[in-house]
């Protein structure tokens, strides 16, 4: 497909024809510490290629924010009327810590600081229903606490639903 396009002249980007044209070296003709940059790249191209191109249009309309989804990150100032919060400490540990902020041990200050605002953020978008789904393991600390914030009655385990 991609060659397609690029022979017809419908597509042409200088870096990525740039990183293709280093995929289609040789692996004997680079430097040995380069080699496994080299084929990490070749497999994340080859996996984009044989992406469908339904998850592309899906992707593209994500970012033009030509959907009804949008990240914490995106929505500043915006309102919806369902929201959907999800806590997972997973992705970058080093600027949130969701545990540490609802059982208040975080340690670093400009962590805790970044954790509260997007917290802030992520509840303050809902106008009428807000489920905050936390993937993260908690302690009965930062359990307590986010009943304290939203009242027992509001704060279901998970586990609960899934034994049935």
């Amino acid at each position: 497909m991609y060659e397609i396009a690029t022979d017809n002249g419908l597509v042409y980007n200088k870096k990525l024809n740039d990183f293709i044209e280093k995929l289609s070296i040789a692996p004997e003709l680079i430097a040995e510490e380069e080699r496994e940059k080299q084929q990490k790249d070749k497999e994340l191209f080859n996996s984009f290629m044989n992406l469908p191109y339904s998850e592309l249009v899906c992707f593209w309309k994500h970012i033009q924010n030509n959907t009804v989804f949008s990240t914490k990150h995106g929505t500043k100032g915006d309102e919806f009327r369902n929201v959907l919060a999800v806590i997972d400490d997973t992705e970058w540990p080093q600027e949130y810590n969701f545990k540490n902020f609802f059982n208040d041990s975080e340690e670093k200050q400009e962590r805790f600081l970044r954790t509260r605002n997007l917290f802030y953020v992520e509840c303050s978008r809902a106008i009428e229903n807000l489920v905050i789904l936390c993937l993260s393991e908690l302690d009965e600390a930062a359990i307590a606490n986010i009943k304290s914030w939203f009242g027992e009655v509001n704060v279901f385990d998970i586990k609960e639903y899934l034994k049935n």
